[in-house]
C-alpha cells in the first residue's frame, strides 16, 4: 500500500492531526505501546505548536491524515551526554517524535514509507543525522528503527512529562 500524498503539513491542519493522534492513542494495548496518553502527550497546544516550529511530515490515504511524524532541528536536552557515533554540529541534527501509524492501516508498509520522507525532509533541511529514543517496552518500534538502519547508542533513564522516568533506547541514523 501506498500514500495518495505525503506532505508538511500546516496550521490549517491542526485537527486532522488531532484526529489522527488521538485515534492512535485510543488503540493503544498492552505493553508493546509507545504509552502515549491523549491531552498529556500528544496534547492540541503540543501538536499546535510543532506545526508552528518544527515539521510535521504525514502521509494520506482518502485525505486521511494514516501516519505522521514530527522532526525538531538541534538535539533533545535528554540527550545530552549520549556518546554519538556521528558528530556534527547541532543545527545539524533532527530529532524524531510521535512517529505513528493509524492502528487501521498498520502492517502494510507506510511506516517504511513516511520514514523515507522524514529522512528526505531533514536531508533537504540540512540535516545529516536523526536522533530518536524508544521506550524499552516499546518492541515493535524498536525493531522497525533497527530495520530501518538505525543504530542503537546507549539505553537511560529519560524523565517524559507524562509518564515521568522510564528506561529508552536510544538511537541514531546518518541521514546523508
Amino acid at each position: 500500500m501506498t500514500f495518495d500524498a505525503v506532505r508538511t503539513l500546516t496550521s490549517a491542519d491542526l485537527e486532522l492531526l488531532i484526529q489522527f493522534y488521538q485515534a492512535v492513542c485510543a488503540q493503544q494495548s498492552g505493553d508493546d505501546t509507545p504509552d502515549w496518553h491523549w491531552g498529556e502527550y500528544p496534547s492540541r497546544n503540543l501538536l499546535r505548536e510543532a506545526l508552528q516550529t518544527r515539521r510535521v511530515i504525514a502521509g494520506f490515504i482518502d485525505q486521511k491524515v494514516v501516519a505522521a511524524g514530527i522532526l525538531s532541528v538541534g538535539d533533545d536536552e535528554n540527550y545530552q551526554g549520549v556518546n554519538w557515533s556521528y558528530v556534527v554540529v547541532d543545527r545539524q541534527i533532527a530529532v524524531l517524535h510521535l512517529l505513528a501509524v493509524h492502528p487501521d492501516f498498520r502492517r502494510r508498509g507506510l511506516a517504511t514509507a513516511l520514514m523515507q520522507a522524514l529522512v528526505q525532509a531533514a536531508r533537504d533541511a540540512g540535516q545529516r543525522v536523526i536522533h530518536l529514543d524508544v521506550l524499552t517496552r516499546d518492541a515493535s518500534a524498536e525493531q522497525f528503527y533497527r530495520r530501518y538502519g538505525y543504530r542503537f547508542v546507549e539505553e537511560r533513564i529519560l524523565n517524559y512529562d507524562d509518564i515521568g522516568e522510564t528506561a529508552a533506547r536510544i538511537y541514531e541514523l546518518m541521514a546523508d
